[in-house]
């Protein structure tokens, strides 16, 4: 794989990371809605329902789109291609829109935030915590939730069922 100075790439990936890979520039897709248009900045997207990741939408100071999510591969928060967000090539759905550009870029400012900080992937700070942390302020996943709702099903009907 080849690798470009991010310097000229994007400012705000500069101080993350000293390269990026070449290939965003040789072989890009982009997530567009339905007219083809380019999602906004701050957008988050979900690989829902085939995978429970998520992320959120940015662009670079020439254009490109970027993804910014907190990683389980990487096991922390990453600016990524889309083609690595998304390595399946699954179908990808907006799930939140936001409703002026100057609200968009705060919500990828903060996400870029969140990388830079080093935030590491838990299972009780995932993918949905950093869409939710970037978008209002707070922790919150519902993948977990989900999660932690079966656990207790199971073992509630486990300790009647042993009764």
């Amino acid at each position: 794989m080849g690798y470009i100075s991010v310097e000229e790439f994007h400012p705000t990936v500069a101080s993350l990371s000293p390269t990026i890979p070449y290939e965003w520039y040789t072989e890009s897709i982009c997530f567009v809605d339905a007219n083809g248009t380019l999602l906004p900045e701050g957008t988050v997207i979900d690989l829902m329902p085939h995978s429970p990741h998520a992320g959120i939408i940015g662009y670079t100071g020439t254009g490109q789109q970027t993804v910014a999510h907190n990683s389980k591969k990487d096991r922390r928060g990453v600016i990524s291609s889309p083609e690595y967000f998304n390595d399946g090539h699954i179908p990808v759905r907006a799930i939140r829109l936001p409703r002026t550009p100057d609200e968009g870029h705060q919500i990828w400012q903060n996400a870029v935030n969140d990388v830079g900080r080093g935030v590491r992937w838990t299972f009780d700070d995932n993918c949905r915590d950093f869409v939710n942390r970037a978008v209002s302020g707070r922790n919150g996943s519902s993948t977990r939730d989900a999660l932690l709702c079966v656990t207790a099903l199971v073992a509630g009907f486990s300790l009647f069922s042993s009764n």
